[in-house]
């Protein structure tokens, strides 16, 4: 019989969270906090827009908070210039703008290409520990809902977390 997994729930937000290596937490900790994760625990990350934890443990009500990360968490963001792929730092902004001017973006195929010439760090990169593809078709997709440069927080906040509980 296998055994029954109960996600994890980010006890702030009440958001499932999406598990996340040693690496990643190692990579996005402030130096001074890198002492105080705890070898021993499994981390999580929280995708929550509204929730300030980005990192978690629950077995022991131990948070990193999104200020607590050397970079910001750009799914945790409302502005344009939010960080989208942290490996090739690619904002909300530039697909925005790309879309605007073309009509269409070749941001995704560029990432793909460069993700297949293994030119990507996602793990360490970025705060979710993931790939950012998802994240991208999600800009993508609200900007050209809205028609234009103004994208639908709420709409790009629900995308991610429904993509975010598909790959658990």
């Amino acid at each position: 019989m296998m055994p029954i997994t109960v996600p994890a729930m980010c006890k702030i937000c009440l958001q499932k969270g999406v598990i996340v290596s040693a690496p990643t937490l190692e990579h996005m900790l402030k130096p001074a906090l890198l002492s105080s994760i705890s070898a021993a625990q499994q981390y999580y990350f929280c995708a929550s827009q509204d929730c300030p934890v980005a990192y978690f443990a629950p077995n022991m009500d131990h948070y990193f908070t999104k200020d607590d990360l050397v970079v910001r968490v750009g799914i945790k963001e409302t502005d344009s210039s939010r960080t989208i792929c942290y490996c090739f730092n690619i904002t909300a902004e530039d697909i925005q703008l790309e879309l605007a001017r073309c009509g269409k973006t070749t941001i995704p195929a560029r990432i793909k290409a460069a993700t297949k010439s293994s030119l990507c760090a996602c793990e360490i990169k970025n705060p979710s520990g993931r790939c950012c593809l998802g994240d991208i078709a999600c800009v993508v997709n609200c900007t050209q809902q809205n028609g234009d440069r103004k994208n639908n927080e709420n709409e790009f906040s629900h995308e991610v977390a429904l993509l975010l509980d598909n790959e658990k």
